[in-house]
């Protein structure tokens, strides 16, 4: 990396941050191997699960390697969420009337406060009505569709015991050097000092464009993840984190008010989720879409950089706390409800919207939801703000023309071996693909396969992407063109689609276009979150 100036720059606001009182996450990045190979660029001690060196004072700049032995993977109970609640009285109510109807139930906490110099900058404590603890998902949703029917419910997994495993050290020749139980702890003798983790598992869009390591400064934790495999676990303060993440969503060509909006969002979600998606784990966020695309520290950008800190500490939020800020690359002309995506049993925190600024245009589209209206909206292109063809060519948006629309071909047999494949069952000949509910944006959320073997049913917008095709189609909001043989089969499936992504929340593209357009972040914001405030937090 050649890197004294970067590194000096970078150990520098490191340690502004930390001595700031900026709060430090902890990011798990699994990795799908048994072994992870890493070096580091100066001076460091490793450590066991109770903080004793194994190796102290260590310098190097070959790569060593960590691997996973002995391990017992964590044990698992099933258990039935029935409600989430920001008050726990409201919970007891309802812990109360289940009681009455003779079903048991327990009261658990997620979430919790986050502090930032001694203050209470967000509190998301929520409070779940729980009934457990049942032994398979199998019986859990048995138990769910006889005697709860009637509440909303959903099923989840939790720990019963943590993993266990041996972690062995090795050096570029491969001698052991040590082994500890469960943690290997690198301590960098200080912030300049940075760590490269090779070799790196690239299973999306954007880390495909990654180098094959990952760059990290400060301590890391190597651990045996819940089903064997291994974790590495990075501290980084807050606004560090936002920096990566924001200079993996946006190019460094954009206008600063559309970078600004995306670190705000970015904030928001981080500190949204604290506590409630990684209740059991090691760390807070992980490094996936789950979360947030984290991939260590990147290249950022005068302007990234910029955006960033002249944000710094504002969030989105309701009246009570921040919110879950959801953003997508393109809602295709129409944000989805947030319910259909993410947690059917929450409330919405924002509602969906119509990504333009007529509302002729609007009216002229109506319900999403009805077939006949969606292909009307797929094949007339809408003048929204994700819309390029309105917009002048310029290196900006060139890469992302052709996304707002799309199309994909399949020949049936082609279409059989894929479903097959993805749904591990042979579904025999494909009759027909037939959408049985859609969300407010036109994005499916529902589907049904006629098959000559079985009939399968689809739920999910991103289960159905992942199922139609090998890569995954763009998004679920499309309609199929069907051509049949002379005796009436189906021989070929046309998907025509819009958008990109989800569509909940912010569209990265509509605020491009919006911020092109002159308009600022604030203005951006709160076109795509209704209702909602900016407020600076620290």
């Amino acid at each position: 990396m050649g890197h004294s100036n970067q590194g000096s720059e970078l150990a520098r606001q490191l340690r502004d941050l930390y001595s700031s009182g900026m709060p430090i996450f902890r990011i798990g990045l699994i990795e799908s191997r048994d072994s992870i190979e890493f070096r580091l660029s100066g001076r460091f001690s490793v450590l066991n699960d109770q903080g004793i060196a194994i190796l102290k004072d260590v310098t190097s700049n070959v790569k060593w390697r960590v691997k996973i032995e002995q391990r017992q993977p964590s044990k698992y109970t099933y258990s039935i969420v029935l409600g989430q609640f920001q008050a726990r009285q409201e919970a007891h109510e309802l812990e109360y009337n289940l009681i009455e109807k003779g079903i048991g139930t327990r009261i658990t906490t997620r979430g919790g406060k986050l502090y930032y110099k001694d203050r209470i900058v967000n509190d998301n404590t929520q409070f779940w009505v729980i009934v457990d603890r049942l032994a398979s998902e199998e019986e859990a949703q048995t138990f769910a569709n006889e005697r709860l029917s009637e509440f909303s419910n959903h099923v989840i997994k939790e720990k019963i015991n943590e993993p266990h495993a041996l972690i062995e050290l090795f050096d570029s020749e491969y001698e052991k050097l040590g082994e500890t139980e469960n943690v290997i702890r690198i301590v960098p003798e200080s912030y300049e000092v940075i760590t490269y983790i090779y070799d790196s598992i690239l299973d999306n869009e954007i880390q495909s464009r990654m180098p094959k390591y990952r760059m990290f400064s400060g301590p890391l934790e190597f651990r045996s993840t819940n089903d064997g495999r291994v974790i590495i676990i990075c501290e980084m303060p807050l606004e560090k984190y936002v920096e990566s993440v924001v200079a993996l969503e946006m190019k460094s060509e954009f206008p600063i008010e559309i970078i600004k909006a995306q670190a705000i969002a970015v904030r928001s979600k981080i500190i949204a989720s604290l506590g409630i998606k990684h209740h059991e784990d090691p760390y807070n966020l992980c490094s996936g879409a789950h979360c947030q695309i984290f991939n260590g520290l990147t290249q950022t950008s005068g302007r990234v950089l910029k955006a960033v800190q002249e944000t710094i500490g504002i969030v989105l939020r309701d009246n009570r706390q921040v919110i879950d800020a959801n953003y997508s690359l393109i809602c295709g002309g129409h944000t989805e409800a947030y319910h259909s995506i993410f947690d059917e049993d929450s409330k919405e925190p924002y509602p969906p919207i119509f990504d333009g600024s007529g509302k002729d245009q609007k009216e002229a589209y109506r319900d999403l939801t009805r077939d006949d209206n969606l292909k009307k909206w797929v094949r007339e292109e809408p003048d929204v703000y994700c819309n390029l063809s309105n917009t002048q060519s310029s290196n900006v948006i060139n890469y992302i023309r052709g996304q707002f629309r799309w199309q994909i071909s399949y020949d049936r047999q082609e279409l059989e071996e894929i479903i097959s494949t993805k749904t591990c069952s042979n579904i025999g000949i494909i009759y027909d693909i037939i959408p049985i509910r859609r969300g407010v944006s036109g994005r499916i959320l529902e589907l049904e396969i006629l098959a000559s073997n079985q009939n399968l049913i689809l739920n999910g917008e991103w289960n159905i992407r992942q199922t139609l095709t090998n890569d995954g189609l763009s998004s679920s909001c499309f309609y199929i063109e069907r051509q049949f043989d002379d005796d009436g089969f189906p021989i070929a499936f046309t998907f025509y689609g819009a958008g990109t992504g989800h569509g909940v929340g912010l569209c990265q593209v509509g605020g491009l276009v919006m911020a092109l357009r002159g308009t600022n972040y604030v203005e951006i914001l709160t076109h795509y979150f209704k209702g909602i405030k900016l407020k600076k937090i620290y």
